[in-house]
């Protein structure tokens, strides 16, 4: 969050009862609505308006409104009420002259004093004004939940806006700001689970976000702790929990201390015990006999399930939906819509083990009908965690009201627009490359990617990267606009994810990457490793006891310098030259070295995002081939329309010698025919190192990310997934640079 005092919540309208209104107040945080809608009601035109919403925290201090006055400047009194309609706080506060732009201007609103309000309890704001043309811009519910979910949002954070007694398909937009806060959080639900012999588990639930740290330890020794990680989470009774895991040993009593603390740094704390598990038990069999523990811990199977919380609607429309939620351990997502008559409409499946699942439906839901989704995540045990939502579609082709004579008399089940919606898991036409450096330490790798096709994020990036047992190594954040970061990594096979972060709802922006690190020799730069300075100091060192031997023998004489002192001492002086002279040929040598190094790259890097993108986008020819026409170790053949003139060019990437070249043969003529000796042949990358295993190698739809490639020669009508491996050299002496990618065709069918 940008500002302590604020709590975000997604949907819109103002909040709360505040105290004098201002323009632009403190720093800038979320907007609840996309810039590609701008809709207003005017309050006097309509009967009284209120918002509903769900705090997920414990005060209510302030809150942004979106709004124009065009007419004389008025007043407008918010009053904060209870779901029994109790009046908790008001505030009335002068509106000036307010233009009208695209979306609205931010106007803030702060109470007199921060409302203390229960967490999960359904709240109100009235609104009541006498300015004749007072606004307040909205955005339906379904765009605002896809373009404006907080990572503390909740499918039920906020409710539809009502103008009278009729709730709207919309919601007016808002942001609130929790104030002051001097509470500690209230912590509830604390319980510890036995994982394996090694592992427990303490979850709880608190009534706001909360950061939290676990100090444990066994009687008469040194304590262990789990810290503050320096991010939230909010997990209500009900709704989400919060979780740790502790590393134990078997057969021990553990007392723990649980220190839960708010963003405003008060602390909460909590104490306890738990037994861990008897050696040579399971926790679905729990052993009385004790065989002899081994020195180390041995590697036991996860036997807990993966745990799912914020599961929310992320956009529904009459005929489809998309459904996010996040589990505490990388799972798969599989997610079942089943109709009110149990009947099975639609499964879709993501294989992806990973902490964020984004999936949608298809276009196969009826408008104005009750569903249920069936949430599930399998982790790499096979463990099974699983959660149930139950939505209702909005009426066939309603929408968000363009003006007043649009608002809805009645209440709709919810709010949405008719919209083609993809089941991809990824968006945009973005991709992964990891870049092997054979810098000063081994397992060194750059990993690039490109922004989504609908710009860049809100809030940046989020990179996760797996180990091979689908433990999480690292999660790191970037800014938006940085689309490359640099990690080292130990000897072993990685997973890479990148997601765009917009305010806290994740999305992948390209398929999972799998990664090798392997036991490398480093490459030391250059010419400390070269023979010839070794012969140089081998040689200055042997000139230099010849001349202490000298002069020994020089103190027992007076005689003048001998013909064998002017030798040594031209030698000396020859071997002074050259030195500089190596040197300064180095010098040049290393200049040219990373100049062709870094050209090597960007080549690689260039032919790379073209490749991605003309293998997603391919499709059959403009004369009815299929798709692909070619896929061998060294060649791929495939039809693209890649100027997006409505003609599928035939595209060819091949090795010829040491160069990866690419040609180009468009349609001509009627019928369309393409003329292969017409083919524009380019050179896209130089100095290739041949491998044993080629540049392509292809997959099925069963590729998880673990399977080997398909043997050779490939079914070319089975190929689902394409990945791309080119090593290449600048010069003889550059160091080799390794990229590769994987890339899915989204327009082949069996």
């Amino acid at each position: 969050m940008s500002i302590k005092p604020k709590i975000v919540f997604i949907l819109t309208l103002f909040l709360s009862a505040i105290s004098a209104g201002v323009f632009g107040h403190g720093n800038s945080f979320f907007e609840f609505a996309s810039n590609a809608v701008s809709k207003s009601i005017t309050v006097s035109k309509v009967e009284t308006p209120y918002q509903f919403f769900k705090p997920y925290n414990d005060f209510i201090g302030g809150f942004d409104v979106w709004i124009a006055n065009q007419g004389a400047v008025g007043s407008a009194s918010f009053g904060l009420r209870d779901q029994n309609d109790n009046l908790l706080a008001a505030k009335t506060v002068s509106i000036p002259y307010v233009g009208k732009i695209w979306g609205g201007t931010v106007f803030h609103v702060d109470f007199n004093e921060p409302v203390n309000v229960s967490s999960t309890a359904m709240y109100k704001i009235k609104i009541l004004s006498s300015a004749p043309e007072l606004e307040f811009y909205y955005v339906s519910l379904t765009q605002l939940l896809l373009h404006n979910t907080d990572r503390y949002f909740f499918a039920d954070a906020a409710g539809p806006a009502r103008l009278g007694s009729a709730d709207q398909n919309f919601a007016f937009k808002f942001a609130l700001y929790e104030g002051n806060d001097n509470l500690a959080p209230i912590v509830s639900g604390a319980s510890t689970s036995i994982v394996s012999l090694y592992e427990a588990k303490i979850v709880f639930n608190a009534n706001e976000p909360v950061d939290y740290k676990i100090i444990f330890s066994i009687d008469g020794e040194n304590g262990q702790a789990v810290d503050f990680s320096g991010n939230y989470r909010l997990c209500p009774e009900g709704v989400a929990v919060c979780s740790v895991g502790l590393s134990v040993k078997p057969d021990k009593t553990y007392n723990y201390q649980l220190i839960v603390k708010d963003e405003w740094g008060n602390e909460a704390q909590l104490s306890g015990f738990f037994e861990t598990m008897k050696s040579g038990s399971s926790p679905e069999s729990p052993a009385t006999s004790s065989p002899p523990l081994p020195e180390e811990p041995p590697v036991v199977g996860d036997t807990a399930p993966p745990a799912i919380s914020n599961s929310r609607l992320i956009n529904l429309f009459y005929n489809s939906a998309k459904i996010a939620w996040q589990t505490d351990e990388a799972a798969n997502s599989d997610l079942t819509i089943w109709s009110a008559g149990s009947q099975k409409i639609v499964n879709v499946v993501d294989n992806t083990l990973e902490l964020e699942h984004v999936l949608e439906t298809g276009n196969v839901l009826k408008p104005n009908t009750q569903y249920s989704a069936a949430l599930s995540s399998a982790d790499l045990s096979g463990d099974t965690g699983t959660q149930t939502i139950v939505f209702t579609t909005p009426k066939e082709e309603v929408a968000a009201p363009s003006d007043n004579k649009d608002i809805v008399l009645k209440s709709p089940e919810s709010g949405g627009n008719n919209q083609e919606i993809s089941p991809s898991p990824v968006i945009g036409n973005s991709f992964l490359i990891v870049q092997f450096l054979e810098g000063d330490k081994a397992g060194n790798a750059i990993i690039s990617w490109l922004a989504p096709a609908g710009g860049e994020p809100t809030d940046g990036y989020r990179i996760d990267i797996f180990d091979e047992n689908k433990e999480l190594k690292q999660q790191i954040f970037v800014s938006a606009g940085t689309h490359e970061i640099k990690v080292n990594l130990d000897p072993g096979k990685y997973t890479v994810i990148v997601y765009a972060n917009n305010g806290g709802f994740f999305e992948k922006v390209a398929e999972e990457l799998v990664v090798t690190i392997s036991e490398k020799q480093p490459f030391l730069g250059a010419f400390l490793s070269q023979s010839r300075y070794f012969f140089l100091i081998f040689m200055a060192i042997a000139v230099i006891v010849v001349l202490a031997a000298l002069k020994l023998i020089k103190r027992k004489s007076s005689a003048g310098f001998t013909f064998i002192e002017v030798m040594v001492s031209s030698a000396i002086l020859a071997l002074v030259v050259l030195g500089i002279t190596l040197f300064s040929q180095d010098i040049f040598r290393f200049g040219s070295f990373f100049s062709d190094s870094l050209k090597t790259q960007q080549e690689i890097q260039q032919t790379f995002q073209s490749l991605v993108t003309e293998i997603r986008s391919m499709g059959p020819s403009s004369i009815g081939s299929y798709s692909i026409a070619e896929a061998t170790t060294s060649t791929l053949v495939f039809y693209s329309d890649i100027d997006r003139d409505g003609l599928f060019e035939r595209i060819r990437y091949f090795l010829d010698g040491s160069a990866l070249k690419r040609g180009v043969v468009k349609p001509t003529g009627n019928p369309f025919v393409y003329n292969l000796s017409g083919e524009a042949v380019s050179e896209a990358i130089h100095g290739v190192v041949a491998t044993s295993s080629g540049i392509f190698s292809y997959y099925g739809a069963g590729y998880t990310g673990n399977e080997p490639a398909m043997s050779f020669p490939v079914a070319i009508s089975d190929i689902r997934l394409i990945k791309a491996e080119v090593s290449a050299k600048g010069n003889a002496k550059s160091p080799t640079e390794k990229f590769f990618i994987l890339a899915t065709p989204r327009n082949l069918r069996n």
